[in-house]
């Protein structure tokens, strides 16, 4: 937890900087979600460089055609990656009255 020790803090492999056990779960789909979207950019990434570095080789594709579809499966890959960003925040915004207050803090409703 966040509240540990410095030296615990250090040899954790992983540190809960809130009170709240809950947030675990959440963590959780993160990663679960970011393992997910790696191994589709590192299968579309493998797939792409099978089939298109041979052909660029072999002359079947020219040098400009081969360099945009190089940048273009960089831009692919980006991205699918950012799609976690948006649903990160989406996340975040999940607080409870009853998460807030077992951090020790005092609720306040949103205004919106």
């Amino acid at each position: 937890m966040g509240r540990a020790t410095a030296l615990a803090r250090t040899a954790a492999d992983t540190v809960l900087l809130s009170a709240n056990i809950a947030m675990v779960g959440q963590v959780l789909d993160i990663a679960r979600r970011t393992r997910r979207v790696i191994v589709q950019n590192l299968g579309w990434a493998t797939v792409y460089n099978l089939v298109a570095i041979p052909a660029a080789a072999l002359g079947w594709v020219p040098p400009w055609l081969a360099a945009i579809g190089m940048s273009t499966s960089s831009l692919l890959v980006v991205g699918n990656a950012l799609r976690l960003r948006l649903a990160a925040p989406a996340a975040a915004r999940r607080t409870t009255r009853a998460s807030v207050e077992a951090e020790g803090r005092a609720w306040k409703p949103c205004s919106s």
